[in-house]
């Protein structure tokens, strides 16, 4: 079959599938709207659809890469059917959001490009994927819900909000250069390593909660304000974390070998009143070691190297 191209003259309305061998183009000066039983199938050829002023609400497309463009929102149009299939895709909402919280994309690509200068990015992938660009003006939220790596290609993406990454059954990779955002992260992942499979890793964010379960090392080199950790990898993980200023621990759970330090002259801040660690806990401070009023009380070995220990009422004890 050769290449098929749509074009419409105000919105386009796809409720049923379109097969074809080749390229398929979709395009319309408004909206692009799939029902949920409407679907692209190009086979190996590539999909392209562009909204010049509206929103694309996505159907099931199967390509081998697919763009959409939409000059407002990318939504999903068929609830948790897969949305793209194919090698890589590149999407781009210009002054609105990819997916939603209460309802993201359901994708399986190899690698992604993400562009919501205006709005927030939600993604559900089923297979190890390569984020290779991002520009999202709120939330960032990818998710590997079944297994493979997730990889970050960029060290400093343009993301206005939060960032999210759940990794259920593989690795987060960074650049070996570090990855920083400004706002907050959240990661759950097996480990976290860098692009050259180093367990040594940077990275900056204002707020972070990391989940790490594989019983692997990792060494974490970071520029926190506070941090929440669970490790759940047992005996055979060891996690070393090193904060380059002051760092707060809001909340702590490990079962494995951890060790947390700050920068000289920098205090190390436990404010959890209940912390779990039953193996191995080192607590390096810089400076003082502040604790929150109830004291720290762990079940597994303790180790604190400080200046000076005290409560959070700047009390020694």
């Amino acid at each position: 079959n050769g290449a098929l191209t749509l074009n419409a003259g105000r919105d386009l309305l796809v409720n049923a599938a379109i097969l074809d061998g080749a390229a398929i183009t979709l395009t319309a000066p408004r909206n692009v709207l799939f029902s949920a039983d409407g679907a692209v199938d190009a086979g190996s050829g590539n999909i392209g659809i562009t909204a010049t002023s509206g929103n694309v609400a996505l159907g099931a497309l199967t390509g081998g890469a697919i763009t959409v463009n939409a000059g407002g929102s990318i939504t999903d149009a068929n609830g948790s059917g897969v949305n793209l299939s194919a090698t890589s895709a590149i999407l781009t909402a210009s002054t609105g959001s990819i997916g939603a919280l209460a309802d993201g994309l359901e994708t399986s690509v190899g690698t992604l490009t993400l562009n919501s200068a205006n709005g927030s990015a939600f993604i559900s992938n089923s297979q190890a994927l390569n984020l290779t660009s991002v520009n999202v003006g709120d939330d960032l939220n990818v998710s590997l819900p079944t297994a493979g790596n997730l990889t970050l290609n960029q060290s400093t993406p343009t993301i206005g909000g939060n960032a999210t990454f759940s990794v259920a059954n593989g690795q987060l990779i960074v650049p070996n250069t570090g990855w920083t955002t400004t706002g907050n992260l959240t990661v759950s992942a097996t480990r976290i390593v860098d692009s050259n499979s180093s367990a040594t890793v940077s990275l900056t964010a204002n707020n972070a909660d990391l989940t790490l379960t594989g019983a692997v090392a990792s060494t974490l080199n970071v520029d926190f304000n506070t941090l929440a950790l669970q490790l759940s990898g047992g005996s055979t993980q060891t996690v070393q974390v090193t904060d380059s200023n002051a760092l707060s621990i809001s909340n702590l759970s490990s079962n494995g070998n951890l060790t947390i330090s700050t920068a000289n002259g920098s205090d190390l801040t436990i404010t959890d009143t209940t912390p779990v660690s039953s193996g191995q806990l080192t607590l390096n401070a810089g400076r003082n070691l502040v604790l929150s009023t109830a004291g720290l009380n762990v079940t597994g070995d303790l180790t604190i190297s400080a200046d000076d220990m005290r409560d959070s009422n700047a009390s020694s004890n």
